[in-house]
């Protein structure tokens, strides 16, 4: 349990750094990730409706963006879902540019919204180690705010920041 506070209370120090370069195929909403210094990136689906007590299994794709001695990788949940299956720490060696591991990590919302942390950790050829950590929300909050989004009644403002416009009603 010591592992999984450290990797989280590490996730979060990490996390102050933020650019978001990781990838979920079924939204356009951005995804926070932590400061990018391990040359690796996670692709994965979130299924765009989670509700609570259903259990869902994500892949997630580790692609290596150089050459790597060794690439460590692993999920373990935060809030809001307990793990079902899958998360363990899986190593492999040897790996080219564009080479991918993948790993499979099945979850239950327990909660209106939940996060599942993930974390890589990489060896290059000279021997120097590097990682990144993320989190991937899931849960139907995500769901609304990006119909909200979506919604005619939303604008641009002068700075750039989204408006939501709202219906005013008269009172006499």
């Amino acid at each position: 349990m010591n592992n999984k506070l450290v990797l989280l209370a590490l996730t979060f120090l990490i996390a102050a750094c933020s650019s978001p370069t990781m990838v979920n195929k079924n939204s356009s909403e951005p995804v926070v990730q932590s400061k990018s210094s391990a040359p690796v990136t996670f692709e994965f689906n979130v299924p765009k409706d989670t509700r609570v007590g259903e259990q869902v299994t994500t892949t997630v794709r580790f692609v290596a963006s150089t050459d790597l001695d060794e690439l460590s990788m692993s999920a373990a949940p935060y809030s809001g879902i307990a793990l079902v299956s899958g998360g363990e720490q899986v190593i492999m060696t040897g790996l080219k540019a564009g080479d991918a591991g993948e790993l499979k990590v099945t979850l239950r919302l327990e909660d209106e919204v939940g996060y599942l942390v993930l974390h890589a950790s990489t060896t290059n050829t000279q021997g120097k180690t590097l990682s990144k950590s993320s989190t991937i929300r899931y849960g139907t909050a995500g769901t609304a705010t990006r119909q909200k989004l979506k919604s005619p009644l939303v604008v641009d403002g002068a700075t750039g920041q989204k408006l939501i416009l709202m219906p005013a009603e008269v009172v006499k």
